[in-house]
């Protein structure tokens, strides 16, 4: 019994020396993020429930903000490519993409392709992933030809009475999808169904190399996309949303961005 207490009291320990290797480098105050992103060049983009998407510098700097005039909920943001940053509206049922300066010629509608999509978001080749709540499906639509291309069903994969699609992310061809309840979903870029992380309760996730990150308690994740081998590393504040970064690790909650620097 004794052994074990020593066992687990070192394990409690070598979690603190993890959590206290973050350097914390710079608070930033901001208000209640719904959404957020972080583009090739480290910035970061944070959604507030007012629909403004504000872009920080990876320093933490207000760089600029877009505030839009219909003032819709900004469901999910893409800015990985910092020249087009995809913006999905879920109450309104609009996407519309920002340039470079984070203005925007105009919005689109959803209705057209369905009555209701959960999730939308950009793929690699500027086209559009959904997630059709009509058909209950995950569908590729091609902006160009004005037409569906992919039609994936969730039947046999998810629950129908007890799921909770929560973000959608495609990424070295292939496309990712947490539900709450069940993990995270991998297909390739033709929507066939290839592996699950079995995981729970992800909101949000992003990538960094060829791994996955996403929040677990007071955790934060990273699973090989490809092996699936997974490493924990204890944080060192809770947070709503993390953004992992080349040198700096944002842990963002309903009031401050937190900076800091990796070990």
């Amino acid at each position: 019994m004794k052994s074990r207490l020593i066992i687990w009291s070192l394990f409690l320990l070598s979690l603190a020396v993890k959590a206290q290797d973050f350097t914390l480098i710079k608070t930033v105050n901001i208000t209640t993020p719904e959404a957020v992103s972080i583009d090739k060049l480290g910035k970061i983009y944070i959604a507030d429930k007012q629909g403004n998407v504000n872009r920080y510098l990876p320093d933490g700097s207000l760089d600029i903000t877009f505030s839009s005039q219909k003032q819709g909920h900004i469901g999910l943001i893409e800015a990985w490519n910092p020249l087009k940053t995809f913006v999905f509206y879920d109450d309104l049922q609009e996407y519309a993409f920002l340039n470079r300066f984070l203005t925007a010629s105009e919005s689109f509608p959803l209705y057209d392709l369905s009555d209701f999509n959960s999730l939308a978001t950009i793929s690699y080749d500027n086209n559009l992933w959904i997630i059709d709540m009509v058909d209950y499906s995950l569908k590729k639509y091609d902006l160009n030809y004005g037409q569906f291309t992919i039609t994936t069903n969730f039947d046999l994969l998810l629950n129908p009475d007890d799921y909770d699609i929560t973000f959608i992310k495609e990424y070295q061809n292939l496309v990712f999808m947490s539900d709450y309840n069940s993990g995270i979903y991998i297909f390739d870029n033709l929507g066939n169904y290839l592996r699950q992380i079995p995981t729970r309760e992800v909101e949000y996730f992003n990538f960094q190399d060829n791994s996955i990150y996403y929040l677990s308690g007071d955790s934060l994740v990273s699973t090989d996309i490809y092996s699936l081998k997974s490493k924990n590393s204890a944080l060192p504040s809770k947070a709503k949303f993390a953004l992992s970064a080349e040198s700096n690790l944002y842990l963002i909650d309903d009031e401050q961005i937190m900076i800091y620097k990796r070990p």
